[in-house]
């Protein structure tokens, strides 16, 4: 038995992505807002939390095959 399975991997990418993301948008907004950034820079708060969110559903999708036994 492994300690970290894959469905814990992708749990602990989900949360670490997802704070990474929320952290950013902090940032921003602490920063002056989105008006003192220039554009792109706007798209990496956006992208971290898409991620997050990429790896919620993957480890959802890793969690349901676990349970139905198939892989």
């Amino acid at each position: 038995m492994t300690i970290l399975n894959r469905v814990k991997f992708a749990y602990a990418k989900a949360w670490l992505m997802l704070a990474m993301g929320l952290g950013a948008v902090i940032l921003v907004f602490v920063g002056g807002g989105p008006r003192n950034y220039p554009t792109a820079m706007l798209f990496v708060p956006l992208s971290l939390l898409i991620f997050g969110l990429y790896f919620c559903w993957e480890a959802w999708a890793f969690k349901k095959q676990d349970d139905d036994g198939s892989k």
